[in-house]
C-alpha cells in the first residue's frame, strides 16, 4: 500500500510479508520493521498532521493502529478485512470494514464500531460482493463506496504481491 509516511510530499510504501511482519519504505531502498503482526493492512492520516499512519488486523481479527510506526493501539471488536477513509469529513481518516459474518462497521474516533445495515462477503478473488440488497441513504452508498480499495502484501522476499479488493 502507499502512503506518504514521513511527510514530504511523496508516496511511500508498506506492507506486510507472509509471516505478518510488518514493513515500509520511505526511500524506495531500505525497509524498515514495525514491532507486531499483522494479517491485513491500511493507510490513512488518522490524527491528521498531514502524515499516512496505519492500522490493520492481526490473524484472530484484532485491530491496531499506529500514528507514528512504532506504537500500535487496539480498537476493541473483530474484523476479517478493513478499509480507511474520511467518511466523516473532518479530514481524517476513519476505518471501516467487515466481520467474519460479512456485517459491515465504521469507526470515526478509533474507539467505537457503528453497523452498517446490509452484509458482504469476502471471495477467494478478494472482491467483495453484497450479499443482501437494502435501500441504503446517501451516507451509507458513500461508506460502501469506499469500499473499493487497491491492496498488497510483501512475499517473505519483501516483493509486493498485488491483489484488489472492490466493492459493489
Amino acid at each position: 500500500m502507499t502512503g506518504d509516511f514521513n511527510g514530504d510530499g511523496k508516496a511511500d510504501l508498506a506492507g506486510v510479508n507472509s509471516a505478518g511482519a510488518i514493513y515500509y519504505t520511505t526511500n524506495l531502498t531500505t525497509w524498515y520493521n514495525i514491532p507486531g503482526t499483522l494479517s491485513h493492512l491500511v493507510a490513512g492520516d488518522f490524527n491528521g498532521d498531514g502524515k499516512a499512519d496505519l492500522a490493520g488486523v492481526n490473524s484472530k481479527g484484532a485491530i491496531y493502529y499506529t500514528t507514528n510506526l512504532t506504537t500500535w493501539h487496539n480498537i476493541p471488536g473483530t474484523l476479517s478485512r478493513l478499509v480507511a477513509g474520511d467518511f466523516n469529513g473532518d479530514g481524517k481518516a476513519d476505518l471501516a470494514g467487515l466481520n467474519s459474518a460479512g456485517a459491515i462497521y465504521y469507526t470515526t474516533n478509533l474507539t467505537s464500531w457503528y453497523n452498517i445495515p446490509g452484509a458482504l462477503s469476502s471471495t477467494g478473488d478478494r472482491r467483495l460482493q453484497r450479499r443482501r440488497q437494502s435501500r441504503p441513504g446517501r451516507r451509507q452508498q458513500q461508506r460502501r463506496h469506499l469500499l473499493h480499495h487497491q491492496l498488497f502484501r510483501l512475499d517473505s522476499n519483501l516483493r509486493p504481491v498485488i491483489w484488489a479488493c472492490r466493492g459493489y
